[in-house]
């Protein structure tokens, strides 16, 4: 290894320090290693031991490629303090700390990803399958480079010094940034450290640190111990899979969601507008939804609602759309009816409308005309409600697509039990030739699917949606629940848990289409589950 410029070549054993001395110049700043070692760098970027050594010249380090319209810097400024404007970028991008803290790289590059930990995802960014990258060198760099799948990992998790890379490698982490093709969610994994504690999604003080990966390779002020239990749930959190994740550990994940957000910058100008509202409704982060934001008094973001969101629903194959033509006779005379009942609720409700706004004689006999079709279709007292939709969508399923060929002799479970408003149980159940189990999620044309208050060990204290596998834990815990009223509820239930033991069941979305009183077809979706 070649020594620094200038220096004078002395034979080895000619000179000797007192015992215990550190033979290091004075500027040298000290760095910790994960695995607890110490070495220094000095003003000219050159890294130490703590005997003095010389570990790694500066002119061995990697050079990054500086974004352009940047000011060029000599090997000799790069280790200096970031100026203000870039302290401040760093700051945006979940990297903080004193100004005592050293920066190995030589520019800031993408904006985004130090450290390896956060990442551009979206609909928008360039390349949506580029995972947050996080090269591990065993001594610290200043490289920017294109990595491999699987070839790089998480500073903190292998024992050597995180390299300080700007870079767009792919790491192998299962939670890393995915797009998915089918439903449009993108998924990306943050940097950055989680808010402190268990308690809610305030914006809280701020963690020091680009991320729980590599503070620990930088002279960073020690954590408290709240914010030591915050990094260590996030951290944990993040490597469970989103479907397997404890309320608590998705709650971790939206406190890091939120301290990031309000740490504003790249990572919150790719989500967010400027007044909180989240860029696409459907992208996860760390395979988690965005939370919700709302402004909290006397500044910053918190969490819009109390509780975190589980993530949405993402579907399997093509979708089977069949239309009139492939209904039996008598099917299609029932189906003709109830579509003719819910237009009619429809053309009621919009009359009534017309009418509050302006109450003139033709809107007035419109009303009126509009009450005596209902009566005469639905029946006079009846209450004019979503049920009418609803029905649509259950016949849609009941008289049509479950017919079809795909589930040629299957039968639907029809002792399945009611409850007294028909929420906090399936649609429907079915069972198919071979014995497995499909739960269908019947919609009528206008309905969209809900989110709703989870339950059971895994989903209390989150919030689950429709077409997803927190959705069907939390409506088995719902039957469970009922079980000593209702021995067929803990029947099933104990048979829908053995279908997601073995990953048989089958769970489809029966969408009606839109009509104009006659029934018009309806569409079948296979929702991905496992």
């Amino acid at each position: 290894m070649a020594p620094p410029v200038g220096s004078l070549p002395i034979h080895e054993g000619t000179l000797k320090l007192p015992e215990g001395t550190t033979a290091l110049p004075e500027n040298a700043v000290e760095l910790t290693t994960p695995d607890g070692k110490t070495v220094y760098v000095d003003h000219e970027g050159n890294i130490l031991a703590a005997d003095g050594t010389l570990k790694q010249h500066h002119t061995e380090a990697l050079r990054e490629n500086p974004p352009t319209g940047a000011p060029a810097r000599t090997d000799a400024d790069s280790p200096l303090p970031r100026t203000p404007a870039e302290q401040s970028a760093l700051v945006g991008a979940g990297a903080r700390g004193g100004s005592d803290t050293v920066r190995l790289g030589s520019d800031l590059g993408d904006t985004g990803r130090i450290g390896g930990d956060l990442a551009r995802t979206g609909d928008d960014a360039p390349n949506p399958d580029r995972a947050p990258g996080g090269t591990a060198n065993t001594m610290p760099t200043n490289s920017a480079d294109n990595g491999t799948p699987g070839g790089g990992s998480r500073g903190s998790q292998d024992g050597h010094i995180p390299a300080n890379s700007l870079d767009s490698g792919t790491s192998s982490s299962p939670h890393t940034n995915s797009a998915d093709a089918g439903d449009g969610q993108a998924e990306v994994r943050t940097g950055g450290n989680s808010q402190g504690g268990s308690g809610g999604f305030g914006a809280g003080s701020a963690i020091p640190g680009a991320s729980a990966g590599d503070a620990s390779s930088r002279n960073i002020p020690a954590r408290t111990p709240d914010e030591a239990a915050a990094v260590a749930e996030y951290e944990a959190a993040r490597e469970v899979p989103p479907s397997d994740r404890t309320p608590e550990q998705r709650a971790a994940i939206t406190r890091e969601h939120v301290r990031l957000a309000n740490e504003g910058g790249p990572w919150f100008n790719k989500n967010y507008d400027e007044i909180g509202r989240r860029e696409s409704s459907r992208r996860k982060v760390d395979g988690q939804l965005l939370p919700k934001l709302a402004r909290r008094e006397g500044g910053g973001w918190i969490a819009a609602d109390d509780l975190p969101y589980a993530s949405g629903e993402s579907f399997l194959l093509e979708p089977i759309h069949r239309g009139r033509s492939t209904v039996g006779p008598d099917d299609l005379k029932h189906l003709d009816e109830v579509s003719a009942k819910r237009r009619a609720g429809m053309d009621l409700t919009a009359a009534k409308e017309h009418y509050k706004t302006d109450r003139s004689a033709a809107n007035a006999n419109a009303l009126a005309t509009a009450q005596e079709r209902f009566d005469r279709t639905v029946g006079a007292g009846v209450s004019n409600n979503s049920k009418l939709g609803e029905a649509l969508g259950e016949e849609a399923a009941r008289r049509h697509l479950m017919l079809q060929e795909r589930f040629e002799g299957a039968r639907e479970v029809t002792d399945l039990p009611q409850t007294p408003n028909g929420s906090k149980r399936f649609d429907q159940l079915w069972r198919t030739n071979e014995g497995k189990l499909v739960i269908v999620e019947a919609k009528g044309p206008k309905a969209d699917l809900d989110w709703r208050r989870g339950n059971g060990v895994l989903d209390s204290g989150t919030m689950v949606k429709q077409g997803t596998l927190e959705y069907v834990r939390t409506i088995l815990a719902d039957m469970e629940s009922r079980a000593l009223v209702s021995p067929l509820d803990a029947k099933y239930a104990a048979e829908i848990r053995s279908a997601i033991d073995d990953k048989s069941l089958q769970y489809v979305l029966v969408h009606a289409s839109e009509n104009h009183g006659t029934y018009a077809g309806a569409q079948l979706k296979y929702f991905k589950i496992f």
